[in-house]
């Protein structure tokens, strides 16, 4: 088989993976995405949720801050 020809086979499998591989990131991404926005709702859902005060925090952790 002549040169180029493998030049060609390995720029079109070097594509392929390429194109593979950003499907599987925008894929994972977006379902971050999604589970950051429902774990968002899941948190403002609890209406008794207490926050954390100034008080609350050990006096260790404030001097770290």
């Amino acid at each position: 088989m002549p040169w180029w020809f493998w030049i060609l086979l390995w720029g079109g499998l070097l594509l392929v993976s390429a194109a593979v591989l950003a499907l599987a990131c925008r894929r994972m991404i977006r379902s971050g995405l999604a589970l950051v926005r429902e774990l968002d709702r899941a948190a403002g859902a609890m209406p008794g949720a207490p926050l954390a005060r100034q008080d609350d925090v050990p006096s260790g952790a404030r001097d770290l801050a």
